[in-house]
């Protein structure tokens, strides 16, 4: 009856595993091969403890012949079990022992009434009875593992813990594009613009500590091996603001540098790119040697006028 019930949890633990949803295999017959497979595994652990079982009879029953043959052999005396007595009622105020609730073991000088009869070199062994609280946890989960498949995969009254990530994820990429959609700033490598006012240089040096600093360092003076130095005036993807939003927003990955643009809006983007500007020439300490091509910011001179520009202007001023 002991095996039996065993084998019964040992099916409701693995019935879940098996009856798991198809949206987490691409091949729904996946899942029941997964349970058979456990199965399949416990049969053979179980036909390996019975062939070991055996093998201690067949040995034991190979000693009693050598000492049959040799003489020497001695019937055991047969173990007659004490009837058990019957207990005996508790008196008002008398309460069991906490230790005899928590183990329930036999005193030794019972021992003889729940001794087997398998005997190895003089060892015997007790048929003592399992713990309360470990028995009890043992029918709690089997409990446990019976509701659980009903709820998440008969009933499916609940999400399996598959779908609540999903779930999570589309809710994350919902939340994203919300926050993208809700920026307002039309900004982009051709239209975006240095920021020199006070408000969005604090919010870019903001953004450079959480996202920027540990490969860049806390004052823009780099860190060999992860991120050059910015506050020199010589750069590798260029120095324009166009080119450091560009470079902020998709990334360098042949340098481990991911892409911003799905962590920062457009308008976060400037906001950075335009404080790393702001660190031009501020020399911190332990700045590492400067890396790329010198960039010399170029400054829009006003074009001469032509002559058929001066035609066009006197003609409009008279109105023709």
């Amino acid at each position: 009856m002991k095996r039996i019930a065993l084998l019964l949890s040992i099916l409701a633990a693995v019935a879940p595993v098996s009856a798991q949803s198809e949206q987490v295999y691409d091949f729904p017959i996946f899942d029941w091969y997964i349970g058979t497979v456990v199965l399949a595994g416990l049969v053979i652990v179980w036909a390996f403890y019975t062939l070991f079982k055996l093998t201690r009879y067949l040995d034991e029953e190979l000693r009693i012949s050598k000492q049959k043959l040799a003489g020497t052999w001695v019937e055991p005396k047969p173990i007659v079990k004490e009837p058990e007595p019957e207990e005996e009622q508790l008196s008002e105020g008398e309460q069991r022992s906490v230790m005899h609730l928590i183990h329930d073991w036999v005193p030794i000088e019972e021992e003889a009434s729940i001794t087997l009869d398998h005997d190895y070199d003089g060892i015997r062994e007790l048929d003592n009875r399992l713990p309360p609280w470990w028995t009890a946890l043992f029918y709690v989960t089997i409990a446990f593992s019976v509701v659980y498949m009903l709820h998440y995969h008969v009933l499916k009254t609940g999400d399996s813990p598959v779908e609540s990530y999903e779930k999570s994820v589309i809710k994350a990429h919902e939340e994203r594009l919300a926050r993208l959609a809700s920026s307002t700033d039309d900004i982009s490598a051709k239209t975006v613009t240095v920021l020199t006012d006070a408000s969005s240089l604090k919010a870019g040096a903001e953004i450079f500590q959480q996202n920027c600093q540990t490969c860049h360092g806390v004052y823009g003076e780099g860190i060999l091996g992860a991120g050059p130095n910015m506050t020199d005036p010589y750069w590798i993807h260029g120095g324009a603001i166009s080119d450091l939003y560009t470079t902020i927003r998709y990334g360098v990955p042949a340098k481990g540098m991911i892409a911003w643009k799905d962590q920062l809006p457009p308008k976060q983007i400037q906001q950075v790119a335009s404080f790393i500007l702001s660190l031009q020439g501020t020399n911190p300490a332990n700045a590492i040697p400067a890396q790329g091509e010198l960039y010399i910011p170029e400054i829009e001179a006003e074009q001469p006028e032509t002559p058929e520009d001066s035609t066009d202007l006197r003609i409009s001023r008279a109105g023709l």
